[in-house]
């Protein structure tokens, strides 16, 4: 389990929730599990696929996708929930922790929400083969 010091995971769970509310504001049913898809970039394709592993120990749908233009490599984690700021916050610290061990970055989350006014955006990957 992640320990993440009592004012930094306050502020990570406020940001979460502001999120959340947003999210409510434009009509999504929060109350439904939907697709949240978090997403991490790596230099290589051997760091990529050594830090998806770990993340897929955890529960996690794993993609590892390389940028044929900046020689990134991407792994998009994903996992079906209910939004939760507590939950969120705790997984964002956690993602980002595991960036900084393998020398990359945590870039945020996405959620494959849908309102009336905002169709579904789906995952930032495409299905993998």
């Amino acid at each position: 389990m992640i320990t993440v010091p009592p004012e930094e995971l306050d502020g990570r769970i406020a940001a979460q929730q502001a999120l959340i509310e947003e999210m409510r504001e434009m009509g999504a049913d929060l109350k439904q599990p939907t697709d949240v898809c978090h997403s991490l970039v790596f230099a290589s394709k051997d760091v990529a696929l050594l830090a998806g592993e770990r993340i897929g120990r955890f529960g996690f749908g794993v993609t590892v996708l390389d940028d044929d233009i900046g020689g990134e490599w991407f792994v998009f984690a994903s996992q079906e929930q209910v939004l939760n700021a507590r939950y969120l916050a705790l997984v964002q610290a956690a993602m980002d922790r595991l960036a900084a061990r393998f020398g990359g970055r945590y870039d945020d989350w996405d959620a494959g929400i849908h309102t009336d006014d905002w169709p579904d955006c789906g995952c930032p990957w495409p299905d993998a083969p």
